[in-house]
């Protein structure tokens, strides 16, 4: 029998091309996942490991104080589940920027180090013919070090540049956005103001260590690293024009205004004759108008050349990097290993820094997965059906190898494709995906006879709606749990929501009970489109008031959308659903519309990601693209999407069994 042994992967967002070319070379069309993998014949394409099967980290403990930081104990079937486990997921997810904040710091230091004594030995060498520094007088040690210090401030920025870019960036979102509060969108964008702010300030840090002004300040490390990412064109020279025609621009521009300024205000004398008083006003003039920094790199381009930098730091023969998929203690977020080197980011300083964005709802979700992953885990060990982790982790290896060279690579997959939190989170679940996906292999793979399974058949109907590209065009009201314009979790939110919702139900159901009896009655069309205008709570942020237009893609205009017919998988993203909620809730307000709704329904409220939801389904289309199980790689599509409804079902099963404690649901 063959069991497939691929990883779910990506279904195709909307932003990527119509056309697009998925890891195994074949055409994807919009609103498809990307096919199964190759079929491995038997065990023996397994990599070969001796002993009994390596098990997964494990999430419980039998150690159990009867407190919790967050409320009443999370308890699964009588398991504890220790706080920091919960804590690890919030920190690897909505905490993961302070994260990896904190294990750049480490290797910035750690470079900057390396460089200080580097030089120490170079400046020893040439002044004192070697000498081991711990042998130098005081006198010759000072030396030494102001030598040393004189080089390295070469590699120091200026931390008033931060304070300078906030204000500028402020003063220009007000000026496209008066409506808004920049603090809030701040949040919106980075999730703390706190951390954004002191992401400036590490972004600035990396560039002084590895873009020290013009190329030829630059580190061997950076220019090698650029030259590797990009074989092809150089971008070390690109940048090193850009740089000078940036810099000859800013001080013509400067110099100019000066010259206008001294003429016109000063009488014509020169910026030396003028006293410190007057010196200083022009100086804030100067800088007021065309900064007092010397402007950097477009973002992108920089973005691009830190990543290549990065990526040449933490290659796997120079840098060991492990997490909780290494099976680090629950108190540890990540380890790094180097030559000489170790450093611990630990989960307790992550949380610690953190914890002020993490939610009710974050902590309720982070109690909810690891609930299911408990569940899971503990239902498929009774049959020994967890695989070897150690093949698991293989696998993965095999697969991000895979996909490193395309733009889909599987930190896309996990984060855009899945929409889950984080990369850890992901890649749990696939392994108990991957441990569930044997137990159904029957319901997965051809009979002897290359006849497809009838679980496959029976599954044909959905598939098609999805992979078949159905359409459906449908108006949405939202009444919300979410605080949209202030970027938070409205107090009693759900409570409110559900409420709104009811009534809004009654009284589209009575005026459509008074279009049934009376012809005079205002059409429901009509009804519905001032009931959806008043009382959706879907935001779009408004437009700037100067400046460049936003694209208006992704624009929610009350719960109408675009006006068009979608994809399920498309309809899907603009209701705010994924694979990560529909894992989490056990179902999708999309597959109601597609695979249960009829034409002109009004259906629910219906409890989804941010409130409940009121759908009109305007118009359905059939599948443009029917699928056909006889065609390969549109049969493993079928497979991975029945495999993933299945294992949903399983988890939702196994979630409604259980005995569970500390877990409150209404916060999702």
């Amino acid at each position: 029998m063959k069991i497939i042994s691929s990883l779910l992967l990506l279904p195709l967002l909307a932003a990527a091309p119509a056309q697009a070319q998925d890891i195994f070379g074949g055409e994807l069309l919009p609103g498809e996942a990307a096919p199964a993998g190759p079929v491995a014949d038997d065990e023996s394409d397994e990599p070969a490991f001796t002993g009994p099967k390596m098990p997964p980290p494990p999430l419980t403990t039998t150690e159990d104080s009867g407190t919790s930081i967050f409320g009443e104990p999370l308890y699964v079937n009588g398991k504890r589940v220790p706080d920091v486990v919960i804590k690890r997921f919030l920190c690897y997810a909505r905490g993961s920027g302070a994260m990896q904040a904190r294990t750049w710091s480490a290797l910035m230091h750690e470079e900057r180090n390396l460089r200080i004594r580097s030089e120490r030995r170079r400046q020893i060498e040439e002044r004192l013919d070697g000498q081991p520094y711990e042998e130098l007088t005081d006198e010759q040690k000072a030396i030494i070090d102001e030598a040393v210090d004189e080089f390295m401030s070469l590699y120091v920025y200026d931390p008033r540049e931060v304070t300078d870019r906030i204000a500028r960036e402020e003063a220009t979102f007000y000026e496209r956005y008066p409506s808004l509060d920049y603090d809030t969108e701040v949040r919106r964008a980075y999730k703390s103001k706190s951390w954004y702010i002191g992401q400036l300030h590490q972004t600035l840090e990396f560039d002084a260590l590895f873009f020290p002004g013009p190329v030829e300040n630059w580190p061997s490390i950076t220019t090698e690293a650029i030259h590797g990412g990009s074989p092809n064109f150089d971008l070390v020279e690109d940048y090193r024009k850009n740089h000078v025609l940036r810099r000859d621009r800013w001080l013509f521009v400067r110099n100019e205004m000066e010259a206008q300024v001294l003429a016109d205000d000063y009488g014509g004398r020169s910026r030396d004759e003028l006293n410190a008083e007057e010196d200083a006003f022009l100086e804030n003039l100067l800088d007021a108008e065309h900064g007092n920094f010397e402007p950097r790199e477009d973002e992108m381009m920089m973005g691009l050349l830190r990543d290549m930098v990065k990526a040449g730091l933490t290659l796997p023969h120079v840098l060991k990097v492990e997490t909780s998929l290494d099976g680090l203690p629950w108190d540890q977020l990540v380890t790094l290993k180097g030559d000489g080197f170790l450093h611990v980011v630990t989960t307790d300083e992550v949380f610690d820094e953190m914890q002020h964005i993490f939610s009710e709802h974050d902590i309720q979700e982070a109690k909810l997965f690891i609930t299911l992953q408990v569940l899971i885990q503990d239902e498929l060990a009774k049959n020994d059906d967890l695989i070897d982790y150690r093949v698991f982790k293989k696998r993965v290896e095999e697969l991000r190898q895979a996909m490193g060279a395309s733009m889909m690579d599987f930190g896309f997959l996990a984060l855009q494709g899945f929409m889950f939190p984080s990369m850890e989170s992901y890649t749990e679940h696939l392994y108990m995906v991957d441990s569930f996906k044997t137990t159904i292999a029957d319901d997965l793979n051809r009979d002897e006879n290359g006849n497809p399974p009838q679980a496959l058949l029976d599954h044909l109907p959905v598939a098609n709606g999805i992979m078949g590209l159905a359409k459906a065009q449908v108006e949405v009201i939202l009444c919300s749990a979410f605080d949209f314009p202030n970027f938070q979790w409205a107090e009693g939110g759900w409570e409110k929501a559900k409420a709104k919702a009811d009534g809004l139900r009654a009284r589209i159901d009575a005026h459509m009970d008074l279009v049934a009896s009376d012809p005079e009655a205002q059409p429901f069309d009509r009804f519905w489109d001032d009931m959806l205008e008043l009382e959706s709570d879907y935001w779009d942020a408004p437009l700037p008031v100067s400046g460049k237009m936003p694209p208006m893609i992704g624009m929610k205009s009350k719960g109408k959308f675009d006006g068009r017919p979608k994809t399920r998988n498309d309809l899907r993203r603009a209701l705010g659903e994924s694979a990560w909620s529909r894992y989490l809730s056990g179902d999708l307000i999309t597959d109601k519309i597609f695979f249960e709704l009829e034409r002109g329904q009004v259906a629910g409220p219906y409890r989804g990601p941010e409130g409940y939801y009121i759908v009109y389904v305007k118009s359905k289309l059939p599948p443009s693209k029917p699928v056909q199980l006889s065609e390969e790689r549109m049969f493993g599509l079928v497979q991975e999407d029945y495999l993933r409804t299945q294992f949903t079902a399983f988890g939702q099963r196994l979630l409604q069994e259980a005995d569970i404690k500390g877990l409150d649901r209404s916060e999702l």
